[in-house]
């Protein structure tokens, strides 16, 4: 059979012509076969070169193989385990297989959504740092702990003592005061007390302090004077009056409890005697003390009358008591009064008259008020007794006689006191 080469070659046909080729029941036109089929072996030469191009396992080097290309690169649908991304951390695959959002918000400790935080937990303060103020509203109630505000000098109170309202300031502790452990307690030195308490002595004794004391006021007396006695000579308008007795001085002293120890010795001194009923003048007042730290003075003894035999007759009272020691305020004790007594012998009407001295006054009261006799008979015989003095260290009162050789005595002063006022 002659090749299609050479019907082309003999001008037989065209190699663009169409061939009629028993192929089934098809015709089929070929175009430009000439130069696709010159050259080619005879028959049977191409179909074995086929043959052996499609039995070979990989006919096409050039081209990957599905196995050579899934191999060289992951196929376009496939999966891998997190553990498999060989520069993944931990926390990047826990988010990267996380569930949801809250489970990939867990896996990086991030907040909810919805939260709060502490103004501790802002580390970085972005628009906040131009923020001075913070009106009162923003801040909760009972939000503001003490660690908050500024730091306090040790041992200082806050409040404000500046005349006007104002921020809070530093109160410094004054003295009695202390602060320590959160409590404010009295000391004693200066800023009040907690208790005050009273001693008293009308006799001698010893003043041992109040547990606690730590200073004390004394008011100590000296003892009055005793009133002058009255005597008369005869029966026959002879009349005779005594002067008062002088009160006591009265000293006042400040001590401390250092001042004061453990005890001091309290005298009070005895109470002026009464002037006898010959006339004799009262006796004097004695000194009371606090052991070396105070003497008060006592009050000097009225005159007394001694033996009258005058119609008239006048005598003075005791002085007052004087110049003690120590303490920060002396009071003199009052003189006591003088007495004065007449009888009168008259056309125009007789009479017998005496008003004997009365005690001085201390500095507690007034003292014994002194005798007195009225007639309007010349000569009558009569004797008026003087009062003992009332108040501590006042004196005593003076007495009267008339036309009686009996006489009368005068009267006591009134002993002295100690009064102490503890403050603790």
């Amino acid at each position: 059979m002659a090749k299609i080469s050479e019907l082309a070659d003999a001008g037989a046909i065209q190699a663009t012509d169409a061939l009629p080729i028993a192929r089934g029941a098809g015709n089929f036109k070929y175009t430009g076969l000439k130069g696709a089929i010159d050259g080619k072996e005879d028959a049977g030469t191409a179909a074995a070169a086929v043959t052996t191009h499609e039995a070979a396992s990989d006919p096409h080097p050039v081209y990957l193989t599905s196995a050579e290309g899934n191999v060289a690169y992951a196929a376009l649908t496939h999966s891998h385990a997190a553990i498999d991304i060989s520069d993944s951390t931990a926390v990047g695959r826990s988010l990267v297989t996380a569930a949801d959002a809250a489970a990939a918000r867990a896996a990086i400790s991030a907040a909810a959504t919805g939260h709060t935080h502490a103004l501790a937990d802002i580390t970085d303060e972005g628009a906040l740092a131009s923020k001075n103020t913070v009106a009162t509203a923003d801040i909760d109630n009972d939000a503001v702990t003490y660690a908050k505000i500024q730091t306090v000098t040790d041992a200082r109170l806050l409040g404000r003592s500046a005349g006007s309202a104002g921020d809070a300031q530093e109160i410094t502790v004054g003295s009695g005061l202390a602060l320590a452990a959160g409590a404010l307690t009295a000391t004693g030195g200066g800023g009040g007390f907690t208790s005050i308490n009273l001693q008293s002595f009308v006799g001698n004794g010893t003043y041992t302090p109040t547990a606690g004391m730590d200073y004390c006021i004394v008011i100590l007396t000296g003892s009055g004077g005793g009133g002058g006695g009255a005597d008369s000579s005869t029966t026959t308008n002879d009349i005779g009056v005594g002067g008062g007795g002088g009160a006591a001085e009265t000293r006042i002293a400040f001590f401390t409890a250092a001042q004061i120890g453990v005890s001091q010795i309290v005298t009070i001194g005895a109470a002026g005697a009464a002037g006898s009923n010959a006339g004799g003048n009262g006796g004097l007042g004695a000194n009371s003390t606090l052991g070396a730290l105070l003497t008060a003075v006592g009050g000097s003894g009225g005159t007394g009358s001694g033996t009258s035999a005058d119609s008239g007759d006048s005598n003075p009272g005791g002085v007052g008591g004087t110049g003690g020691s120590g303490g920060t305020l002396a009071i003199d004790g009052g003189d006591g009064t003088s007495s004065v007594a007449a009888t009168i012998d008259a056309t125009t009407g007789d009479g017998t008259y005496a008003l004997a001295g009365s005690g001085g006054a201390s500095f507690w009261g007034g003292g014994g008020k002194g005798g007195n006799i009225f007639s309007t008979t010349i000569g009558i015989s009569s004797t008026s007794a003087g009062n003992a003095g009332k108040a501590y260290g006042s004196g005593g009162g003076g007495s009267a006689c008339s036309d009686t050789t009996a006489g009368i005595a005068g009267a006591a002063g009134k002993a002295g006191a100690c009064f102490v006022i503890e403050f603790a």
